[in-house]
């Protein structure tokens, strides 16, 4: 059974916030109150179910439609970099790298290792120009809910905001039931 970080989740509750404190607390109020529980309850580096966090993607997307779901993500992962074990890995990226959106999109497959348990892996393939294709390899049935990959979506957007530049990040509707998204943003 796909497992997530407790972290993660404590940091995608505080993340709430950037969708206005009336939203965060129409989402907070529409999610059960024993998974709330189990998340303050948790430590850190605890496992907890992605029932969880589905549910929770679930609730903001309700709220929030589409674009509130991608900016969510956006702040959870800019949350994350701030305050998480994440942190030293982005700076040490950035200086081996550079600041740029593939140099940090090449972090993913990490952060979902580091993220996610049974849950497949992601992968990021350069294409030609500025673009990239990424991809959730064995993503569990469970998983492919629309909610969920918009805020996956909106997470990898955060590369974007870090760089300070512009880009998108298109879902993409698969044919073989893994879900793929195409990165793309503007040469310099």
């Amino acid at each position: 059974m796909a497992e997530m970080r407790a972290l993660q989740l404590k940091q995608d509750l505080q993340a709430l916030v950037a969708l206005g404190s009336d939203s965060a607390s129409l989402i907070i109020a529409d999610l059960p109150a024993r998974d709330l529980r189990q998340i303050e309850q948790a430590a850190p580096f605890d496992w907890l179910p992605i029932a969880i966090n589905l549910e929770l993607c679930r609730a903001v997307h309700a709220a929030a439609g589409d674009e509130g779901a991608r900016a969510w993500g956006r702040a959870t992962v800019r949350l994350g970099i701030e305050h998480s074990m994440l942190k030293p890995v982005f700076e040490a990226s950035i200086r081996l790298f550079g600041l740029t959106p593939m140099a940090l999109l090449r972090l993913a497959p990490l952060v979902w290792r580091s993220t996610f348990r049974e849950a497949g892996r992601f992968q990021v393939t350069m294409v030609p120009g500025q673009a990239a294709s990424l991809r959730l390899i064995g993503l569990p049935e469970v998983m492919r809910v629309r909610p969920f990959l918009l805020t996956v979506a909106g997470c990898c957007e955060a590369v974007f905001d870090m760089v300070h530049g512009t880009g998108a990040i298109e879902l993409v509707d698969p044919t073989d039931g893994e879900p793929r998204f195409i990165a793309t943003w503007p040469g310099k």
